[in-house]
């Protein structure tokens, strides 16, 4: 509660990514399932997050005025790298420790 000053203003949703309203010249950021990574529910298997169809959606938000980001490890070509970090991929602590390095793509204005 302390901190809810901070963030007045911001609209937080939890949906599917095709049916959310969009003010006008949002900041949008998006953390979709990772390409080739375990899924973050049994929903994701069986609806088989389409990556392609992801990525289509974040260029028309962007070419509607949008800034987005978006959280992954790699990205279409046209996208830009805006920050990176090596991380460890492990949910649970007695499977062992994977890195990898998680980025924050964008397009460019």
């Amino acid at each position: 509660m302390k901190q809810a000053p901070k963030i007045k203003g911001i609209m937080l949703q939890n949906t599917d990514y095709k049916k959310m309203k969009i003010p006008k010249n949002s900041i949008i950021y998006c953390d979709p399932p990772y390409v080739n990574t375990t899924s973050y529910s049994a929903i994701d298997k069986i609806n088989d997050f389409n990556h392609s169809d992801f990525w289509k959606w974040v260029k028309s938000k962007h070419n509607d005025g949008h800034v987005v980001f978006v959280s992954e490890y790699n990205a279409p070509k046209e996208f830009k790298c805006v920050w990176e970090k090596e991380v460890s991929n492990s949910l649970t602590s007695d499977t062992g420790s994977k890195k990898g390095v998680e980025k924050l793509f964008t397009l460019d204005e």
